[in-house]
């Protein structure tokens, strides 16, 4: 009997020991775990330089060359003109001046030359486009618009309802034909079978018009006269020099037989009621002209040949 409590105490002390040892080891700690990180946007991997979106057609528009342009510098004076943004109206089909790309983005040199002046100037754009034909007409002549740059000739008719900037581009209007047409070297070779193509509602149509003794073929668009050109519907094509010899640099099947048809200048056109439009325009021209700026942006659209004739 007396043995019985070292009995009992043999039994119970491995459970005590297994209960105190459970009761001593450490909780283990939760491993930690990785907040997700919001989604983020995809990047887009570089593209080949952007072609005009126009209809299909059998001439493509070949793509500028990629020439560095200088980051143009904000004039002081001009950024506290007081601006903010102003509406500017394109000719959305007219490379290399003004097309939309495939990401249906407006780009060309008038384009790139308006956002460089937009910079220097201290003040911001907004694009409307429009049909060429009428464009002054409806868009200047009301509060619609601001102001055009769509390679715009400046003349006397036109000035009568807007205003001009100080001229930034060699506008003249060029004589092209295919590679393979030798028949017609100058405007002197074309006789009354020829055929000419000319884009409507532009000096280039007025002159063929009153000056030459030619089947005139009209088209809309200058891209439109191109194919017509390449294609053999026409046998000569009249149009803005820096246009024909913009495709002729890059590929396409033509070649400018006249470059000075005509005298003409560029210039943008400005609403008469938005004198501080045009102050701001013609002093960013001119900062855009001393900074680089404006020969780089032609280097990069025409190339350097057809840069130093301007």
């Amino acid at each position: 009997m007396k043995r019985r409590p070292a009995l009992l105490t043999w039994l119970i002390l491995p459970v005590l020991i297994f209960v105190l040892a459970a009761c001593g080891q450490p909780e283990p700690t939760p491993e930690p775990t990785a907040t997700p990180l919001p989604p983020t946007a995809t990047p887009v991997p570089p593209t080949a330089t952007p072609k005009p979106t126009v209809a299909p057609t059998d001439t493509p528009a070949p793509a500028p060359t990629d020439t560095p342009i200088p980051a143009p510098t904000a004039a002081p004076a001009q950024e506290a003109t007081g601006l903010g943004q102003i509406t500017v109206g394109l000719n959305g089909n007219f490379p290399p001046f003004a097309y939309r790309d495939q990401e249906n983005q407006w780009v060309g040199f008038d384009v790139e030359l308006m956002t460089a002046l937009a910079v220097a100037g201290g003040f911001q754009v907004r694009y409307l486009g429009m049909p060429f034909e009428g464009m002054l007409e409806r868009g200047l002549s009301s509060s619609e618009i601001d102001a055009v740059i769509s390679a715009i000739t400046v003349t006397e008719q036109r000035a009568a309802v807007v205003d001009f900037s100080d001229p930034y581009f060699d506008g003249s209007q060029g004589l092209a034909v295919r590679n393979d047409n030798n028949a017609i070297q100058s405007s002197a070779d074309l006789t009354a079978e020829t055929r000419v193509g000319v884009k409507i509602a532009t000096t280039g149509a007025e002159y063929v018009t009153g000056n030459l003794a030619v089947q005139v073929v009209p088209y809309e668009e200058a891209q439109l006269l191109v194919d017509a050109l390449v294609n053999g519907e026409v046998d000569a094509a009249v149009l803005d020099a820096g246009v024909l010899a913009w495709y002729a640099n890059n590929g396409v099947a033509i070649r400018l037989v006249d470059s000075h048809l005509t005298n003409e200048v560029y210039a943008v056109a400005v609403n008469q009621a938005r004198s501080d439009v045009l102050e701001a325009v013609n002093a960013a021209l001119a900062q855009v002209r001393a900074d680089g700026t404006y020969d780089a942006l032609l280097v990069k659209w025409f190339g350097q040949e057809y840069a130093d004739q301007q």
